[in-house]
């Protein structure tokens, strides 16, 4: 058994939510294969961005010879453990308070990673897939018969997603999620 699912395959499960015939290469020039594999894609991005037990870790950046903290580009969100209203511009650390991105120790922070396809768990891309295949049905064919079909494929990937997610991570309702990471942080008197 795989422990990840090729993107081709995240592509065709789309398509057959259009009750289209699968591609053998994401490369074939059919427009509603280069459509469903954007749609994978853009759904990918959104999600990552939200934190999941795979892509959220702990970092400490240290400033440079310039006293500048780089962020990485596949870094999307950065919550600083000790500060609260640091953000990252132009590829480096900036603090809006100071108006710089300069720093002069290390800054400690809970980041958000954005992944390449085949690091990601197979329950998250299936979870792409079938939503993918949502979404473009819905776009496509606007059937209520085949959209209630293909919700209900995807709710059975989400619920097998967050369970997954749920044996990951220990949740309570003071930390855990990086929506709670940003919400404790920004609301921090320093």
């Amino acid at each position: 058994m795989s422990f990840y699912m090729e993107k081709l395959k995240a592509v065709n499960i789309a398509l057959q939510a259009l009750g289209e015939y699968p591609v053998s290469a994401l490369d074939t020039g059919l427009p509603l294969a280069g459509i469903a594999q954007d749609k994978v894609e853009e759904l990918n991005a959104e999600q990552q961005r939200l934190g999941w037990w795979f892509n959220i870790e702990q970092k400490t950046f240290n400033p440079d010879d310039g006293n500048e903290i780089n962020i990485p580009s596949d870094i999307v969100r950065v919550f600083p453990l000790y500060r609260t209203n640091l953000r990252v511009r132009a590829g480096k650390l900036f603090d809006p308070e100071e108006s710089s991105s300069t720093f002069k120790q290390e800054v400690k922070a809970t980041v958000i990673r954005e992944l390449p396809w085949d690091d990601l768990p197979h329950s998250f891309q299936k979870f792409l897939a079938k939503e993918s295949g949502v979404e473009l049905q819905r776009a496509f064919l606007g059937s209520q018969k085949i959209d209630q079909f293909a919700r209900d494929e995807r709710n059975q990937a989400w619920n097998q997603l967050y369970a997954e997610e749920l044996e990951n991570e220990r949740y309570n309702t003071n930390t855990g999620t990086a929506d709670m990471l940003y919400t404790v942080h920004r609301k921090a008197p320093w």
